[in-house]
């Protein structure tokens, strides 16, 4: 299908953050965007695939390959995402396609996509075969940044600091 194919089915549009694995709690690898794509569900419904394509492996342009379930991918939230912003998705994250799952690190959001295929296994993915997490599963985090070094408190005391929370909310 070509891009313009897949923008003629019905847009969807989410808030979505996205954080790489690797960011620190309070890092700048994470951002927020609203993203405007196609329902990832709704296009395997049509492909009609077939019951032992249990698992989908996901291909982009510049040769990143990584694998998911499809009940992943049939989720009601899962996207392929060709704008951000309100804008052309910016090549820099993806264009002109990218995946968009719920509650998963960005190894598991593909930039460029350029081929997603059904498989009977468990596709492993270039991060994934390096022993990366094959679930990347947002984590929840937190850091206290008040108060300080341990310090003592008074009675009544503020404490401050930055949490980030998996796709539970």
């Amino acid at each position: 299908l070509s891009l313009e194919d897949l923008k003629a089915y019905p847009a969807t549009s989410q808030m979505r953050t996205l954080q790489c694995i690797g960011n620190q709690i309070g890092g700048d690898l994470i951002g927020n965007a609203e993203w405007v794509g196609l329902s990832l569900a709704a296009l395997l419904k049509e492909a009609g695939i077939r019951s032992r394509g249990r698992f989908l492996k996901l291909e982009s342009l510049d040769g990143y390959h990584t694998g998911i379930p499809r009940k992943l991918a049939q989720h009601k939230d899962s996207l392929l995402a060709y704008q951000m912003n309100g804008e052309p998705l910016p090549a820099k994250h993806g264009y002109p396609l990218r995946c968009l799952f719920p509650g998963r690190y960005g190894q598991k959001q593909p930039k460029w996509i350029t081929r997603i295929t059904a498989e009977s296994k468990a596709h492993v993915g270039h991060w994934e075969g390096q022993g990366w997490s094959d679930d990347a599963f947002i984590l929840p985090g937190s850091r206290i940044e008040m108060p300080t070094d341990n310090g003592t408190v008074e009675s009544d005391f503020v404490i401050s600091g930055i949490a980030v929370t998996d796709d539970s909310g």
